[in-house]
This record gives structure tokens, C-alpha cells and sequence, in this order.
């Protein structure tokens, strides 16, 4: 991860928080909404405990995190975000 390499990490995050400042809960609603996206299936529970223990990075010595993130991540949840399906062929334009 880039997280793990850097000693300063430049990052912008429009539409959602940043993984490496998300609850876990922000956390598992994004897992899960990816792996229902792409019809995957994950261990969404490792998946977000890996995400939390590199919460630590940011605060050993030597690093610096600079991360920018449009207001409106913070107040949309990860699950607002739908699937969109492209229009069956059988649909009407009309």
C-alpha cells in the first residue's frame, strides 16, 4: 500500500473519506457495497481489520499525511452510492 512506503503522503479524496481515517463501520459499509458492486465475494470483517491497524502508519515517527477531502464525504454515507445497470435491450427508448 502506499500508505505503508511513504514518509509523506499527498492525497485527495472526493467523494469518500480516506481509508486510512475510516470507522470501521464507514469501513465495512464500503467493503460491502464493493463486493455486492462487483459480485465478489471478500472476508469484509479482515478487510476492515487490516484497514484499521494501518490507522497507526500516519503516526509513526517520519511520516507526514496530507489529506484533502471535499466536505461532502464526510456527510454521505458509503452505502448512498447505488448500482447502476445499463438499460436492458428489450427496454423501450420512447
Amino acid at each position: 500500500m502506499e500508505y505503508e512506503r511513504s514518509t509523506h503522503l499527498r492525497a485527495w479524496e472526493g467523494a469518500t473519506v480516506a481509508g486510512i481515517l475510516q470507522s470501521a463501520d464507514y469501513a465495512r459499509a464500503v467493503f460491502t457495497r464493493d463486493s455486492e458492486l462487483h459480485d465478489s465475494l471478500r472476508d469484509t470483517d479482515d478487510d476492515v481489520r487490516a484497514r484499521l491497524r494501518r490507522q497507526t502508519i500516519p503516526y509513526e515517527p517520519g511520516r507526514t499525511f496530507d489529506i484533502v477531502m471535499w466536505e461532502a464525504a464526510l456527510s454521505t454515507p458509503p452505502y448512498a452510492r447505488r448500482r447502476f445497470s445499463p438499460p436492458n435491450s428489450t427496454d423501450s427508448l420512447a
